[in-house]
């Protein structure tokens, strides 16, 4: 320290100076191993702010703070690779090349803490990543090699040297993309390379090149399924959605047609993947993930099952013993109600998933051949098949039900038991979005996530992909601006039933931008999770 100025001295001589107009009051090395440079009371530098070839414990490497490589061994310049974060908030670390070309890319969070590890790792602000030392007593650090090879190190004080833990990547299945797109690397095997079920090679026996579909995919949601694939380490480029509701993970990715596959992430919430499934690798140690891989319901793959082509539909077969199980053996606790035809109960599935069952009666008299002709009726019944309802009579539909509908429970009403003006105006919004996407009511609370995640770039995608709209109509986001006002999570955002026909009948009524929906963020999105989950909970729909 020289005059408040950082200096660099050899052989008595300045060979650097640090070219700052503050002064500084001291520079300390932390026991952490972080120089700071401080002004009065406050730090001015500190080297975790600003890594060169090392990360420390303690340190942040994230977006705006990449480990750089030295030059060689012995030249501490500037080298050819970096340690980054990409932008895409899954806390994914990536070694790069200058120039761009990615190596390697490390686990998403938060998987980056296996059970037994050395290392405890942090997600900070979705921008940097973290880490601490269970073991408080080892000294540790991480290096970003001139090989750009990424070293973990811990000094060992019998030898007095430090000692190679473990490193990056670790063998050929770690390289980034070294199968191509659409394949999977496996290094128990050889080759190690092979494409996804479903797809094939876009070269023979050159896997480089990556794979393609069998079968293009298509837009219709009842023309896709999703194939799964066990213990998979997840593709690149993982878009995040914390949203821990089940089934939304799917239900997002069928509704958007660029989602080409989704898995759930043991963080909570969904990863979804758009175009080409980058870097895959079948996991030895099943430390893998469950992916879902979109695809064609006409791709051979998912007609392998050994089904009669000629009925493409097949039925669920329960046996009485597993219904009887799963009815608590027809218990009163389980009883609905009761009907003509015999009593109603309630019963959970192997999967979790709740549905009614009607044991029909024996002093009925009724019930038998009713239910003859819907077993004969339902394997015959094509869902493709239904009513499509044009844009015109959708507006129309739109129009006539704004006077006035409860048809579903404002969240309000259904955790507090608070009823307002407003509430009937969150049942309206429900409609809206149903009428114009086409889905089912069953899934409306993932229906206004996805409309919502959809408004700003890729609105088109909400609405009904059968729809021919007409040019001289007006613009078809209108209704769904209007149908996300309704739901807005607080009520008093909500606009009248009176504001509402007002929007649908006259166009030159402006439409503001809607806010949150409820059951997505914030309060509603906790409370809804384990209500959901629940047993014996009943969805707040009529």
């Amino acid at each position: 320290m020289s005059n408040g100025s950082l200096n660099l001295v050899a052989n008595s001589k300045v060979i650097w100076r640090s070219m700052i107009s503050l002064y500084v009051s001291e520079a300390v090395l932390l026991d952490t191993g972080n120089f700071v440079l401080r002004y009065a009371s406050g730090v001015l530098w500190q080297s975790f702010d600003n890594p060169t070839d090392t990360w420390l414990p303690g340190a942040m490497v994230g977006i705006n703070a990449k480990l750089i490589s030295w030059r060689n061994e012995g030249d501490p310049a500037i080298g050819n690779y970096s340690l980054e974060m990409e932008p895409n908030g899954g806390g994914e670390l990536y070694i790069k090349q200058i120039g761009g070309k990615t190596l390697w890319r490390s686990e998403i969070w938060p998987s980056f803490s296996p059970v037994g590890s050395l290392y405890s790792f942090s997600f900070v602000d979705r921008a940097f990543l973290t880490y601490k030392v269970k073991n408080e007593s080892a000294v540790v650090r991480v290096v970003l090699s001139y090989s750009g090879v990424i070293i973990r190190f811990l000094w060992q004080e019998s030898s007095q040297a430090w000692v190679h833990l473990a490193f990056q990547p670790a063998d050929s299945c770690k390289v980034f993309a070294r199968c191509g797109p659409n394949a999977v690397c496996d290094i128990r095997y050889s080759p190690s390379c092979k494409c996804l079920d479903g797809f094939v090679p876009q070269v023979k026996d050159d896997f480089s090149r990556g794979c393609t579909r069998m079968k293009p995919l298509q837009c219709d949601e009842d023309k896709t399924e999703f194939m799964e694939l066990t213990n998979i380490r997840f593709p690149a480029y993982a878009q995040t959605l914390e949203i821990a509701m089940k089934g939304v993970c799917e239900f997002v990715c069928r509704g958007n047609c660029s989602c080409t596959a989704y898995a759930n992430s043991n963080g909570g919430g969904c990863l979804l993947f758009r175009g080409d499934l980058i870097d895959s690798e079948s996991m030895p140690d099943d430390s893998g993930i469950t992916l879902y891989v979109r695809m064609s319901c006409d791709t051979p793959l998912m007609k392998a099952k050994g089904e009669d082509q000629s009925n493409e539909h097949e039925l669920p077969i329960f046996s009485f013993a597993s219904i009887a199980s799963s009815t608590n053996n027809f218990s009163d606790k389980n009883k609905l109600g009761e009907g003509g035809f015999g009593p109603v109960y309630k019963a959970e599935l192997a999967n979790e998933q709740f549905v009614a069952v009607k044991k029909l009666s024996r002093t009925s008299g009724q019930g038998l051949e009713e239910f003859k002709n819907e077993t004969c009726y339902i394997p015959d019944a094509d869902p493709r098949k239904k009513a499509r309802l044009s844009w015109e009579i959708r507006v129309r539909i739109i129009q006539g039900i704004a006077q006035g509908l409860l048809g579903y429970m404002s969240p309000e009403y259904a955790m507090e038991g608070r009823f307002s003006l407003k509430s009937d105006a969150f049942a309206f919004g429900v409609l809206v979005l149903e009428i114009m996407s086409g889905r089912k009511n069953s899934d409306f609370t993932a229906l206004i996530i996805l409309a919502f995640l959809d408004t700003q770039e890729r609105a088109v995608e909400v609405i009904d992909s059968i729809l021919e709209i007409p040019a001289s109509s007006s613009d078809p986001f209108r209704y769904i601006k209007i149908g996300l006002l309704c739901v807005q999570e607080n009520a008093g955002d909500r606009p009248l039933k009176s504001d509402v026909a007002a929007m649908l009948t006259n166009q030159q009524t402006a439409v503001d931008s809607p806010r949150n929906p409820a059951f997505t963020v914030g309060r509603s999105l906790a409370e809804l999770a384990p209500m959901e989950t629940q047993k014996g909970s009943v969805p707040p729909t009529v």
